[in-house]
């Protein structure tokens, strides 16, 4: 019985090492380092610090272990491709020689000047003209007249009459209120008019115009009467002469 025992709990001690191996192996940290565990008999499996105790009824195990696997080397980089060679420039070819300048041509002599002919003798000179005439004596300055006498002054004529002035008139009853009239007062045949005017029986008759009319034969006047009440009677004169 107790050999059975023993090995039984071998075998879960066993397998919980083998669940700690997987899990410490998975760490990128792990190193070799002992695992410490408490546990029931035939109960779970803890694992703990190595200075923690075990609670009542567990036994404590421990074992070393080594976790950490050696990372692989890296490959080896391939070796760059060599560079090609640079072709070899070509040589400057030679700078041809300068043609030569072509020669001027000679200039053309010039011609001889021609020389420069006689001068030709002077003529003989024209006869002169003939003699002018003999100028006339200046004759005597006449003598002076006398001064004429003053007449005496002539009368004073008459004076002239001057034209008798008429007056025309024209009279007109402008009612309240009403609207603006024109009155003319007209001159007698023959004459024109050369001044004029107007009067009012009402106080406060409008004046728009008062002028000679346009033929000059009368004097017109442009009256309103703004009363609400009372009619105005207006009487427009023309001073008139003869023509």
């Amino acid at each position: 019985m107790s050999s059975t025992l023993t090995r039984r709990r071998a075998a879960a001690v066993l397998a919980a090492a083998g669940v700690l191996l997987t899990v410490l192996s998975a760490s990128p940290k792990a190193d070799a380092a002992s695992i410490y565990v408490c546990q029931k008999m035939g109960g779970t499996i803890n694992v703990v610090a190595s200075k923690q105790k075990c609670k009542k009824g567990e036994t404590k195990l421990s074992w070393y272990t080594s976790l950490s696997g050696t990372n692989g080397a890296n490959g080896a980089n391939g070796a760059s491709g060599a560079n090609g060679a640079n072709g070899v420039t070509g040589a400057t070819g030679p700078t041809g020689a300068t043609g030569a300048n072509g020669t001027n041509g000679s200039n053309g002599t010039n011609g001889a000047n021609g020389s420069t002919g006689a001068t030709g003798a002077t003529g003989p000179e024209g006869a002169g003209k003939g003699p002018n005439g003999a100028t006339g004596a200046t004759g005597p300055t006449g003598v002076t007249g006398a001064t004429g006498a003053t007449g005496s002054t002539g009368p004073t004529g008459a004076a002239g009459s001057v034209g008798s002035i008429t007056k025309a008139e024209a009279s007109e009853a402008l009612p309240a209120l009403g609207k603006s009239k024109v009155l003319t007062a007209t001159c007698p045949a023959g004459t024109v008019a050369i001044s004029g005017g107007f009067k009012s029986d009402l106080f406060g008759v409008g004046v728009i115009t008062s002028n000679r009319t346009a033929a000059g034969t009368g004097w017109e006047y442009q009256a309103e009467n703004p009363s609400a009440e009372f009619a105005a009677n207006v009487t427009v004169y023309a001073y008139c002469m003869k023509a």
